[in-house]
């Protein structure tokens, strides 16, 4: 690399550089200090003869300037900085990660060697302008995705760490589920009056921000829930609104759990959990797993427990008989009793059978791709589950049928009955007209048609129960039912 510094004078083409700072004279090799000036002196005075043919002789090149450094340097632009921290921003957000970990060493050293020219946003920065932006972001690409969508609202209220009551607003097309709105209720008593003016509220700023029409409304099975439902039916008739199928499913399995039964099995895993010994027994033993708890906000938690208990309780009972010392101490004993009841097993056996239908129902209910017919039709075989025990468990029978009437509306017979995967083949004479009076009902102009297409549909079901072998008993029973609903 070339060495910096000013314009090398001329007179240097007639001396030679020695150390120390010192020249010597190219013609009478006389040697004196390296300055110019008297360098010049004494060339112009002892060379005179050779001072015309020196003026013409040519100076020496510049040096040339310094090399520059960018290409070894890493550079962000603007433009780069601003979206390497929306980047960054969006992975605190999305994986609820503290803001103050941004300005943790390793993470910032993590992002040198990704890139050396760019330093990560800071916590402010993350709780503020970059959080507005990501969100303003955010929210214009949902515009975007619900402009002119006929959207179901979805309504919920909880509890934040705070203690704070939050009411949550989501929107959902045939896609995807978006969040539009929150709103801190904290101040008020939740009455069925108060949260009907709040979602009638609501649906008009969703309107109006994100030009999307909402034709339906679900809620959770509360009290105060269903009124407010019942209430914004009278304000908006054409508005849609019903209860949540999967929470209903979930209170039905409530309604079946045996609690003293779980709460035993609880006591029994949670030594098996706590115990030093027992956990690291199942830790290394690979044919057991550790032993779930039941949570309220993990549905059919219940159920795994029993499952866990079912499937693990030879090894168990084998575990207690081979350390006995182990039993001695409090809860041991109890659990050491609860081991060995036979009717207690007999009992988890009971309540797993009673659940494991509604925990299949709530898979397919909780399903993205669920509809409401399929959440009919997984009543429907959860009902007739429990007709076949109705002579051993004509509790169960009982249970679930209340919940179905509380949980199915006539709105959504009406979505059975017209789905092509189902045409209402499960439902009763009853449901069948109160399924054909909502429509006549919110669509009258529609009813005469829809007539002619559960016509159609009979005649294209005759054809594939003759050609593939069907059930010729089980057709004539569903012809039957539809043909007396067209007569009406």
């Amino acid at each position: 690399m070339s060495t910096t510094g000013r314009k090398r004078d001329s007179i240097w083409c007639e001396y030679t550089q020695l150390p120390e700072n010192r020249a010597q004279c190219n013609h009478c090799k006389k040697e004196m200090a390296a300055l110019v000036a008297r360098m010049k002196k004494h060339f112009n005075e002892e060379h005179k003869d050779l001072v015309a043919t020196s003026s013409q002789t040519p100076s020496l090149p510049k040096h040339s300037t310094q090399s520059t450094m960018d290409p070894h340097i890493s550079k962000t632009t603007p433009d780069q900085k601003r979206k390497f921290d929306l980047l960054v921003a969006k992975y605190f957000y999305s994986s609820n990660t503290p803001f103050r970990d941004g300005e943790n060493s390793e993470f910032k050293q993590m992002v040198h060697a990704l890139h050396p020219g760019y330093s990560p946003p800071n916590r402010q920065q993350l709780g503020g302008p970059l959080l507005d932006a990501v969100y303003q972001d955010l929210k214009n690409v949902t515009k975007e995705k619900l402009k002119d969508k006929v959207v179901t609202l979805s309504v919920d209220c909880w509890s934040n760490v705070n203690n704070e009551s939050i009411l949550g607003f989501c929107v959902q097309d045939a896609e995807k589920t978006y969040i539009v709105c929150i709103k801190d209720v904290s101040d008020q008593s939740h009455t069925s009056e108060f949260l009907r003016d709040v979602v009638m509220e609501g649906v008009g700023k969703i309107h109006a921000e994100y030009d999307c029409t909402i034709l339906g409304l679900v809620t959770d099975n509360a009290e105060n829930m269903n009124k407010m439902r019942r209430l914004c039916s009278e304000t908006n008739p054409f508005f849609i609104a019903y209860g949540c199928a999967a929470h209903q499913m979930n209170l039905l399995a409530h309604d079946l759990q045996p609690d003293p039964v779980i709460k035993k099995i609880v006591t029994i895993a949670k030594f098996f959990r706590n115990n030093q010994l027992a956990s690291n027994w199942i830790s290394t033993t690979e044919i057991m797993k550790k032993p779930p708890l039941p949570s309220e906000v993990r549905w059919s938690s219940a159920l795994k427990l029993l499952d866990w208990y079912l499937q693990s309780w030879t090894q168990l009972k084998q575990y207690h008989e081979q350390n006995p010392n182990q039993f001695k101490k409090n809860p041991a004993p109890e659990v050491a009793k609860y081991l060995k009841d036979i009717i207690l097993y007999k009992n988890v056996e009971d309540a797993h059978i009673a659940l494991k239908p509604i925990s299949d129902a709530l898979d397919v209910m909780q399903s993205n791709s669920s509809t409401i017919a399929d959440a009919v039709a997984a009543w429907k075989k959860l009902l007739d589950f429990y007709r076949e025990r109705g002579s051993e468990r004509r509790e169960w029978l009982e249970h679930a049928e209340k919940r179905y009437n509380n949980s199915v509306p006539d709105s959504w017979l009406a979505a059975y009955l017209l789905c092509p995967e189902y045409f209402g083949c499960e439902l009763t004479g009853i449901e069948m007209r109160k399924a054909i009076g909502w429509i006549k009902t919110q669509y009258p102009e529609c009813s005469a048609a829809i007539v002619n297409f559960i016509g159609d549909q009979l005649e294209i079901l005759r054809k594939e129960f003759e050609e593939n072998g069907g059930n010729r008993s089980s057709f004539l029973k569903y012809q039957m039912t539809l043909g007396n609903l067209a007569k009406e």
